[in-house]
């Protein structure tokens, strides 16, 4: 069984979430357009898309019948810098700081996201280097990722989570994206414009109390080093 880092900073979580809520707003129709095109830093899958859900809920003593019509997607933000490639051996990377799930009404054509945050409790699939299940028990959600070498298989298992932890409602595709992805995601939907209020003395271009538009370098830079509270 291999061993995991203990919970990081908050500040953690931030890595990319300027990239997921770029993902989603993107829409459905162009996002495995946007990722392909993002190098070899994200891995993508889509399923056939779910009706309806027939299995009712119950919680808190409360039963909930699911609406139809609906199209779930999960985008997930990786602590790697790295492409997406086969692992040799774990090296401590490759958990959940992000997990942020897109809920599209067909009916409507309306979209809502949730994020869940990295250190929710749930139970995961615990998984051998290769694969083979060996126990489930509850862990940080975060943690789903790291199990295995297989990145597929990685990716499955946070899949798993995810829709476990939403009471076995079905994600029809899912995208991971990993910080190399971050520069390119943001640059090709033309930046992000945000008002600096910190200082950035690595920056001639991030300047506090000015409003920017990220671009480059400068998109990662404000993600990871702005102060938070």
């Amino acid at each position: 069984m291999r061993h995991y880092k203990n919970p990081r900073h908050n500040n953690r979580r931030l890595k990319y979430l300027a990239v997921g809520i770029t993902v989603g707003v993107l829409g459905i129709g162009m996002t495995a357009g946007v990722l392909t095109m993002a190098g070899n830093h994200t891995l993508t899958q889509t399923t056939a898309s779910s009706t309806q859900d027939a299995d009712e809920i119950t919680y808190k003593g409360v039963t909930y019948v699911p609406k139809g019509n609906l199209e779930t997607y999960l985008f997930a933000g990786i602590d790697s810098p790295d492409k997406v490639t086969e692992l040799k051996e774990y090296d401590g990377t490759g958990q959940c700081d992000v997990l942020i799930v897109l809920v599209r009404d067909r009916s409507t054509d309306t979209c809502k996201i949730l994020t869940i945050d990295r250190n929710t409790m749930t139970p995961i699939r615990s998984l051998d280097d290769d694969g083979t299940y060996i126990d489930t028990d509850v862990f940080q959600i975060s943690l789903a990722h790291a199990m295995s070498l297989d990145q597929e298989i990685r990716a499955e298992n946070t899949v798993d989570a995810v829709s476990t932890l939403l009471g076995g409602h079905k994600i029809d595709g899912f995208a991971m994206v990993n910080m190399g992805a971050i520069q390119t995601v943001n640059d090709m939907v033309g930046g992000v414009t945000v008002t600096v209020e910190d200082d950035f003395p690595d920056s001639d271009t991030l300047i506090k109390g000015q409003t920017v538009t990220l671009h480059g370098e400068d998109a990662e830079r404000f993600i990871r080093e702005r102060k938070t509270e």
